[in-house]
């Protein structure tokens, strides 16, 4: 892949173009292409990987066309992946970055299955940031979360939608864990929304998303302690 040759220079559109086609290819149905995928795949640079995956989350053009969503997904988790193995040297690095670029796609409507791959890679992603690095977002990233929580919430009730829902709850429950007393301020504006999806959700299908949701706000409110 020519990208390999230089982490330093940026990256063509042919190149990007080539980096999303490997994305598609390593979540390829053949046991084949995910080798030779897989292959190609480690001997990129760690800089020109994570260029390429924030490229493609961001849903940035490519060329004339934006990155087929089952590229963005691909890449989501691939971030995910990457924040596991390369912990947590890969959120001091990267924390900037991947989080504005996870939560734009968490707030695009476009794609449940998209959505909830960046929740969940930025569920991974929270884990291993120093909660040092986490609370200078805390702001920002929390009325975000809250932002789309009411969104999915109505897609909840108008559709029966969950997917991104579900991995959503996960994310806010997470979030709680990371940055513990730092949750205070955001308890009152989560807590009737989250009660209000444990109240709807009592169909079977739904049982996951109400057992998810509980314990989002058991997380909540071990994370707050007795302020609440």
């Amino acid at each position: 892949m020519a990208a390999t040759a230089s982490a330093g220079v940026p990256a063509t559109v042919s190149e990007k173009q080539e980096f999303y086609q490997l994305l598609k290819n390593l979540i390829n149905p053949s046991c084949m292409v995910r080798r030779q995928a897989e292959e190609i795949y480690e001997n990129i640079p760690g800089l020109c990987k994570t260029t390429f995956l924030l490229d493609a989350v961001r849903n940035r053009r490519a060329g004339y066309e934006d990155p087929h969503p089952r590229v963005r997904a691909a890449a989501c988790t691939t971030l995910g992946q990457m924040a596991t193995d390369f912990a947590p040297n890969f959120q001091k690095k990267f924390h900037e970055t991947v989080i504005a670029a996870l939560l734009r796609t968490m707030e695009n409507q476009g794609n449940q299955r998209v959505q909830s791959h960046a929740a969940s890679a930025l569920i991974i992603f929270i884990e291993d940031c120093p909660k040092s690095l986490l609370v200078l977002y805390v702001d920002s990233m929390v009325k975000n979360l809250h932002s789309i929580l009411v969104i999915k919430l109505q897609e909840l009730i108008r559709n029966g939608t969950k997917l991104a829902l579900e991995q959503l709850v996960t994310t806010i429950a997470s979030v709680a864990d990371t940055i513990e007393e730092k949750f205070v301020p955001y308890y009152d504006i989560f807590m009737p929304s989250l009660k209000h999806i444990v109240e709807l959700a009592v169909q079977k299908e739904l049982k996951l998303l109400r057992g998810k949701t509980i314990e989002c706000i058991s997380h909540i409110g071990l994370a707050v302690g007795k302020e609440k």
